[in-house]
């Protein structure tokens, strides 16, 4: 327990410390402290290229599955870089609302961690000191994960973590579907794919926490998207060809006086859309013709933009939205842009809230 308690001193400081107090600690525990996070940086960048080499035996998702409304999110956060889990948390969905929500505590083998997993998710040996072993909880936690699909955000990590520690006590291991809402959103961290939908994730690496934002974010994307999940290889045109289909298609074009701004005839300054620079992509069910959703917006004071730029506020998306415009939004929100992205659905309650 000594050196659990050393990496638990570490933490201590490193919370205690900002700029108006760096003069309190002495050069050795600042040098210490760096180090400290040096390695933990280091060790992250090592399971990330380890993650994208690996191979899970475990199945992976029917490619004739078109729309997912039963699943179960699960999110695990690890005691140690080989992925003992130390807490779990579970979210049951039903025809895309959610049901029940679970959150474990599990004790690692021997309750050992290593400082770098303490630091990401702030769990220590003492709040799973009575907590039960992934042995001793498989039975409670086991049936509900293999109920349905199961969704996860950097799902090969998580499912790791379930191989690892069925095999660590010999349970046999399960064979499931699983999506990874990680893939879906080309890669974004689960904070970056939440702000795509406004989705609030609380506190971030409390598994529950987690779990819950996967899963409304699986919600929402499967939601909007009447399409194949998760295979890109299952659509064979290419960027180019869907780029070209969109600007063929007389709804999506937008006349010269749906782009003219007019903040004179606007009655209500306080809403959304009053000056914002806003790009619309996409295909609305309220709106067939996408001239009718630009002039509703205008009448709100909105500046209609072709294309999306560093000046643009919002960026509103339906179904079957130009793959060139997601791409460059994602980029410019992950490169800490003032962007906001607004989908079909968040649309119309904003628009619901204003008639």
């Amino acid at each position: 327990m000594s050196e659990n308690n050393n990496f638990l001193d570490i933490l201590d400081n490193l919370r205690k410390v900002d700029k108006m107090n760096i003069n309190r600690f002495s050069r050795e525990e600042l040098e210490t402290m760096v180090l400290v996070q040096k390695e933990q940086i280091e060790q992250f960048d090592h399971e990330n290229r380890y993650l994208n080499k690996e191979i899970t035996y475990i199945k992976s998702s029917p490619k004739d599955l078109k729309l997912l409304s039963d699943f179960v999110a699960i999110d695990f956060e690890t005691a140690t870089t080989g992925r003992m889990a130390c807490q779990i948390g579970i979210i049951v969905v039903k025809n895309y609302e959610i049901k029940n929500e679970y959150s474990f505590l599990i004790q690692p083998p021997g309750n050992k961690y290593d400082y770098n997993c303490i630091m990401a998710h702030k769990i220590t040996p003492n709040e799973t000191f009575y907590s039960p072993l992934f042995n001793e909880i498989w039975n409670t936690i086991g049936p509900i994960i293999t109920s349905a699909p199961i969704v996860a955000h950097n799902a090969s990590f998580d499912i790791d973590v379930l191989k690892k520690n069925c095999d660590y006590y010999n349970i046999p291991v399960p064979e499931l579907i699983y999506y990874c809402t990680c893939t879906i959103h080309n890669k974004l961290c689960l904070e970056e794919a939440c702000k795509l939908y406004d989705i609030e994730i609380g506190q971030h690496h409390n598994a529950l926490y987690d779990a819950r934002a996967c899963a409304n974010l699986f919600i929402r994307y499967c939601k909007i998207h009447a399409v194949t999940v998760g295979h890109k290889n299952e659509d064979r045109k290419t960027k180019k060809e869907k780029n070209d289909s969109y600007f063929s298609d007389p709804n999506r074009v937008l006349s010269t006086e749906a782009k003219i701004q007019d903040l004179s005839q606007v009655k209500d300054k306080d809403n959304l859309f009053y000056n914002k620079k806003i790009v619309i992509s996409g295909i609305f069910e309220r709106f067939p013709l996408r001239e009718d959703l630009a002039k509703l917006l205008k009448s709100y004071g909105a500046d209609i933009n072709g294309s999306l730029s560093s000046k643009t506020n919002l960026f509103i998306f339906g179904s079957d939205y130009g793959p060139a415009k997601m791409e460059k939004a994602q980029s410019q929100i992950t490169s800490s842009s003032d962007l906001k992205m607004v989908d079909e659905l968040k649309l119309y309650e904003i628009l619901d809230s204003l008639m």
